[in-house]
């Protein structure tokens, strides 16, 4: 194994004890360089179940709880009890890019630097906000080591749930480093009370659980949990895999390459339903995209054609935002 840098054997090391020395070397090389990973104090406790002395199983990188039966009671206690008073909620969803890559390219410690990156920007931006001492916060991994944190804030006014997505979105900006070469960034998303997708489903849930107390909202909760972790995978998605534009797509056919990067990404494993309705939409709007193209071999009147279906000018050469061009052309199909 050799030190990050230099090449070099790390002289006076018995083997037995290379593995935390070369995970501290990529740590105080990665903190030189300005890479944030620790976590805020305040995340890794849960004052509620701490109450009824019950203690979670910490995750070993960040010192968070792992996810178990009691924090899931938890999570749906709270947001029951917010969806009957009628207060805001959020869960925020933060999962570390490109931690396979830094693990087979690099080194498995160095994937590790990049997990605790992910959480720490996510957390670091969440508690940066001050909130207010009223809202109650549960942090939580979904295995140990796994890649992704999820947060539940409850107790929200409207313009700290602004706040928050303002936050997080600024937190995704990716941080470059040198020897090695690497970009640490983290892919996140927050999902709100306020999220139109569920107004009907909120009211519908607010209505069940006003008709008996001891109803509790876990389908619902369920139901949240898979969004928000489905609306991160369609961020990674265009952030670490698509990477073209509109524009790119009307100049050069790249349903094949789509399709080639979805079966990458995705042959041999499960995914939920969510996910797979969201691959269907995306390869269901880069199709419309190539008919448009084929339709309309001039790329000036092609791209004349999406903006008449509500797309602005600069859209059109900006990066592929998956959800919003989806929603779009969706909407757009009976005109196109």
């Amino acid at each position: 194994m050799n030190e990050p840098g230099t090449g070099e054997l790390i002289p006076g090391i018995q083997p037995s004890e290379l593995t935390e020395v070369v995970q501290n070397k990529w740590e105080q090389n990665l903190r030189k360089q300005g890479i944030p990973m620790d976590i805020p104090d305040g995340f890794k406790t849960i004052p509620l179940l701490d109450k009824q002395g019950i203690t979670p199983v910490k995750d070993r990188l960040t010192g968070l709880p792992i996810e178990d039966n009691h924090i899931r009671k938890l999570v749906t206690t709270e947001l029951s009890s917010s969806i009957r008073g009628g207060e805001n909620w959020a869960a925020v969803y933060g999962d570390g890019d490109n931690v396979k890559p830094a693990n087979d390219k690099i080194d498995r410690k160095y994937g590790d630097m990049v997990i605790r990156y992910g959480a720490s920007r996510v957390l670091t931006a969440i508690d940066s906000l001050n909130l207010s001492p009223n809202v109650k916060i549960i942090s939580a991994r979904q295995a140990d080591a796994a890649d992704e944190t999820i947060t539940w804030i409850f107790g929200l006014s409207q313009e700290e749930l602004r706040k928050l997505r303002e936050a997080i979105e600024k937190g995704g900006e990716g941080i470059n480093v040198s020897n090695p070469s690497y970009t640490f960034s983290v892919s996140a998303t927050v999902l709100g009370s306020d999220d139109s997708r569920f107004e009907a489903k909120k009211a519908e849930t607010a209505k069940w659980l006003l008709e008996d107390p001891s109803r509790n909202a876990y389908d619902f909760y369920q139901e949240l949990a898979e969004r928000v972790e489905a609306d991160v995978k369609a961020v990674k998605m265009a952030k670490d895999h698509i990477g073209f534009t509109i524009s790119e797509l009307l100049e050069d056919g790249r349903l094949r390459q789509l399709r080639e990067l979805i079966m990458a990404n995705h042959e041999d494993t499960r995914i939920s339903g969510t996910v797979l309705k969201d691959l269907i939409d995306l390869v269901a709007a880069v199709t419309t995209v190539e008919a448009i193209s084929k339709a309309f071999p001039d790329k000036d009147d092609a791209r004349q054609k999406l903006i008449d279906i509500g797309f602005k000018p600069d859209e059109l050469s900006n990066p592929l935002d998956i959800q919003t061009f989806c929603t779009m052309v969706r909407e757009a199909f009976e005109l196109i």
